[in-house]
């Protein structure tokens, strides 16, 4: 059983990846120095029984104008935000903005980091944490028995004519 939120990896007023005490994984990603974020839950449940391993995959890509977080959890696209919007939310991320950079704050990995940049001592991990790999560039799942993409992105959305118009992606 997990007795309260215990955080995988935090940079306080940026990003997080928590366990929540159902057994969700959340993450939380700020747009904004004001505390605004986009927030997803897995529907799928972390196996506590200590030998089962799970998978965390989280993307950002602000240039998409639907879907520009996105949570996968062993492969599987589990969540992800809604249409960019100018005010942005927690389900939208808002258009034109970056994540939030926030120098005072500390990577941290098993617990929860304060945007102080103080010590963090709250909401520690007591699981193991096998791998962390952050990337500067969209990292998308791949099925390995077929080498495909588990989730397209459409090159065009809009058509180039002086009254665009949608564009079908099949």
């Amino acid at each position: 059983s997990i007795s309260a939120s215990r955080y995988i990896l935090s940079k306080r007023g940026e990003f997080e990846v928590y366990i929540d005490t159902s057994g969700n994984i959340n993450t939380t990603l700020h747009y904004d120095s004001s505390g605004n974020s986009v927030n997803l839950k897995s529907t799928t449940l972390v196996n506590t029984d200590g030998q089962t391993p799970t998978n965390i995959i989280l993307t950002f890509d602000a240039r998409l104008a639907t879907g520009n977080v996105k949570l996968f959890i062993n492969g599987k696209l589990e969540d992800q935000s809604g249409l960019k919007t100018s005010a942005g939310s927690v389900n939208n991320w808002k258009d034109g903005a970056n994540i939030n950079n926030d120098s005072n704050s500390k990577l941290t990995v098993g617990i929860q980091g304060h945007t102080s940049g103080s010590t963090p001592t709250a909401n520690d991990y007591s699981g193991t944490i096998e791998e962390i790999v952050l990337y500067n560039r969209i990292i998308y799942p791949v099925v390995p028995q077929t080498g495909e993409l588990n989730i397209y992105k459409p090159i065009q959305e809009l058509s180039e004519s002086p009254i665009a118009s949608g564009i079908s992606n099949v």
